[in-house]
């Protein structure tokens, strides 16, 4: 079995474990993540299936709580210190079979010392930890999923997601959310700009005998778009309004106060509305879907990965230049749950095909759009999108 294990104390770390696991599973689908109430089969013999698993597990992630080291039975001993508790099995079959060891701290945890552990679990407290807060969730386990992926744990395609139900249309209830295309501005482009630069390209690989292959992937449907009411065609490129490289480190967000709620919403919303474009242009230059976790899910974030697996398999990568953002009007729920954000914002795109060499660009223009957004515990997330207008023709570079 290739994938993760997950340790945790039962009546602790249960809750977070359990969040972890379900996070982890959005990212690397349900065979690569292994947590024993759940997948451990009744009868089984629990001790020696731990070991075969983690055995097995490319990884071992050990939650570990405030006190974690010094939970006690029921006769006041510690819990650690009983050769037969299952923590300590995990542990240290793990040690023995050199699977890699992951502490995760969550809680405000601290790692313990070697004088709180067995002489068995010595090892453990050479291990470099990763702390999970509460505070920026999304952004901790997207790092820790990243650090599984480098150390060649794949992330589950967003085929193989959706095969397993584990996309679905959102997190937020109770309404009907329109049928999302492809991501903001720039992803939209990049869906119809790849058909029409693979027609342009082999048209040309026709006339000179050479090129990439006529049987290309078509892109996915990208909706049903509405008419711009006004053309943006003939204006010419703004200049640039934001210069951050795609490389700054996503913001980690803290829970806003109560006083002035509606100020400090609207603050985390231009956060998130930053963050995505700031993973967009990151995700598809390096064709890598990791940075788009942290501020998209549900039916957008299904149809992002699908489309950037498509550009892969064209070979097709994009640069996209965001120019600046008019907020034309945020409509922000009465219990701070959901959001709906109408903006207008300006991006050029360039495509290049890697074998040969060939490029497209579509020029500076103006992508109307509406957002969905809902609250999650670290900051607002972006569940759908809905365009208005359409970007102008590519033309060669």
């Amino acid at each position: 079995m290739s994938g993760v294990f997950i340790s945790y104390r039962r009546g602790q770390s249960g809750g977070y474990a359990g969040r972890l696991s379900d996070d982890l599973t959005r990212r690397f689908g349900r065979k690569r993540i292994f947590r024993d109430i759940e997948d451990i089969s009744a009868g089984a013999d629990f001790v020696r299936a731990i070991d075969t698993a983690v055995a097995m597990c490319d990884a071992l992630i050990v939650v570990v709580t405030p006190g974690w080291a010094e939970v006690k039975d029921a006769e006041g001993h510690s819990r650690l210190d009983n050769p037969e508790d299952f923590v300590r099995l995990e542990i240290e079959a793990a040690l023995r079979s050199d699977t890699w060891v992951i502490p995760v701290l969550v809680g405000g945890a601290t790692m313990p010392s070697v004088a709180d552990l067995p002489d068995s679990l010595a090892a453990f407290v050479r291990r470099q930890a990763l702390e999970i807060r509460d505070t920026s969730w999304e952004f901790n386990v997207e790092q820790l999923a990243g650090t599984l992926e480098r150390k060649g744990i794949k992330r589950a395609s967003g085929r193989q997601l959706a095969k397993e139900g584990l996309l679905s249309s959102g997190k937020v209830t109770g309404r009907k959310i329109p049928r999302a295309v492809l991501g903001l501005g720039a992803v939209v482009a990049a869906l119809i700009v790849l058909t029409v630069a693979q027609q342009a390209i082999q048209k040309g690989a026709d006339r000179s005998d050479g090129g990439i292959d006529a049987g290309m992937n078509e892109p996915v449907d990208a909706g049903t778009s509405m008419p711009s009411n006004r053309d943006q065609r003939s204006r010419p490129p703004p200049e640039p309004l934001d210069k951050r490289g795609s490389e700054q480190p996503p913001v980690v967000i803290d829970e806003p106060p109560a006083v002035d709620r509606r100020s400090e919403e609207l603050k985390l919303i231009q956060v998130a509305l930053d963050m995505a474009v700031e993973t967009e242009v990151a995700a598809y230059r390096n064709l890598d879907p990791a940075p788009l976790y942290s501020v998209y899910d549900g039916d957008i974030l299904n149809q992002l990965l699908i489309s950037l697996e498509q550009m892969a398999e064209s070979g097709f990568y994009s640069v996209n230049t965001f120019y600046g953002r008019k907020i034309i009007n945020i409509d922000i729920s009465p219990d701070y749950t959901e959001a709906k954000v109408e903006m207008v914002e300006t991006w050029s795109s360039e495509y290049y095909q890697g074998s040969s060499g060939a490029c497209q660009i579509v020029p500076a223009h103006d992508f109307h759009q509406l957002l969905y957004l809902y609250r999650g515990k670290t900051g607002w997330m972006i569940e759908a999108v809905q365009h208005y207008s359409e970007p102008p023709p590519a033309v060669p570079c």
